[in-house]
């Protein structure tokens, strides 16, 4: 440590405001300090060695090793022999029994973290996650509806909500949920692909009262590729729907703008080409088709 490192404290020899003698704490000498920067620089190093040949932590290898000497070891007995908090624990435990395939011992693990910290937008993701990966779709739509409420500017927890009700075809659902995560997180290329997902799922006439929210986004950022291509898909969806009334223009612009901004994006090509062949503009539609086999050889 530098001698510049001194914790300013009153200096021996001369006096503060209180009268007392002041002294210099000199954090070279100071053995608890030592110890502490010790204590964290091994263990942030056995961190690297337990991840690169255990694929584990030291919180996890700490963990293992306690339920090696006590295989029905508690979380709180855990806690209080490797003084640890409660919540991290739970969530170390969960992931755990994932991995041995205990999945309602983690969903149980996943709940007491929340329980224990319901402050925390981490635990919340992962309850969620573990019913969503094992189909439990209602109780994982009901942990992220309460997450977006508790964490409103969170992307993932929209993005789960919006998996939730996708699963079980609640398209309306699942598209305002994606559409949020999209304004939250406009730059997100996991945000998009979640959104585009829904593309083809929710009924065309549908599409309508989410225009408003895709335009304000393409207008916030003009030079974005995918935002654009977001409301020129949806506008050409609600517009087709509508038959002989439909007006293609403004989705034709949108669309040739968005492959203009970024050449290399197989989905606004696709798209393009669906809506050149809806105007009879066939030529250009077998273009735009060829450019998607040309860019993305296996659909």
């Amino acid at each position: 440590m530098s001698r510049n490192r001194q914790a300013r404290a009153p200096r021996a020899g001369a006096a503060g405001r209180s009268g007392r003698a002041e002294q210099v704490l000199d954090l070279d000498r100071y053995v608890p300090a030592l110890i502490t920067f010790i204590a964290n620089k091994l263990s942030r190093s056995a961190t690297v060695v337990y991840q690169k040949r255990f694929g584990v932590n030291v919180t996890e290898w700490r963990i293992l090793s306690l339920l090696a000497i006590e295989p029905e070891i508690s979380a709180a007995r855990i806690c209080h022999v490797i003084g640890f908090d409660k919540g991290p624990v739970s969530r170390t435990l969960g992931g755990m029994e994932e991995g041995s395939g205990r999945y309602v011992e983690a969903v149980q693990s996943y709940q007491r973290a929340v329980e224990l910290d319901p402050t925390n937008e981490q635990y919340y993701f992962d309850l969620g996650l573990e019913y969503l990966i094992h189909f439990t779709f209602g109780p994982a739509a009901e942990v992220y509806r309460v997450g977006t409420q508790k964490f409103p500017t969170s992307s993932r927890q929209y993005l789960g909500l919006g998996f939730s009700h996708y699963a079980v075809r609640e398209y309306r659902q699942a598209t305002d949920a994606f559409t949020t995560a999209l304004e939250l997180d406009p730059d997100s290329p996991a945000v998009f692909r979640a959104w585009d997902s829904v593309l083809d799922s929710l009924s065309p006439n549908d599409w309508q009262e989410f225009l408003p929210r895709l335009d304000r986004l393409a207008a916030a950022h003009p030079q974005s590729a995918e935002l654009t291509f977001c409301l020129g898909a949806a506008l050409f969806r609600s517009e087709f729907a509508k038959g002989q009334k439909a007006a293609l223009d403004r989705s034709q612009t949108l669309l040739e703008k968005s492959v203009r901004l970024r050449p290399d994006f197989p989905a606004a090509h696709l798209e393009l080409g669906a809506l050149y062949a809806a105007k009879k503009m066939n030529q250009k539609a077998v273009d735009e088709y060829l450019e998607v086999t040309r860019r993305r050889p296996v659909l």
